[in-house]
């Protein structure tokens, strides 16, 4: 089973998991799973996957999973700084 970590904010929800294949189908399975049971589709043209330390080819096999566009760090949620490392002045 992947490890999946979220956090949620309103209707917002920040997913952090591996950088699998295995992992990233099954945050699909269970987004798929959610919307046919509940009703709640995931924003595929808000939703972003952010993939750290990832060689470009395995990063568009990820992405072609979800079917969301690769953003990148540094970035801002909510006004506030997302960032991989340690914090300078420039964040």
């Amino acid at each position: 089973t992947p490890s999946i970590s979220t956090l949620l904010f309103a209707d917002d929800v920040l997913i952090f998991s591996a950088a699998t294949k295995k992992s990233l189908r099954g945050i699909k399975a269970f987004l798929d799973d959610m919307e046919k049971k509940m009703g709640i589709e995931a924003n595929r043209k808000k939703s972003v996957v952010i993939l750290l330390a990832m060689a470009e080819p395995m990063g568009q096999q990820l992405d072609s999973i979800l079917g969301w566009s690769i953003g990148s760090f540094p970035t801002t949620y909510l006004g506030l700084p997302l960032f991989n490392g340690k914090l300078k002045e420039e964040h």
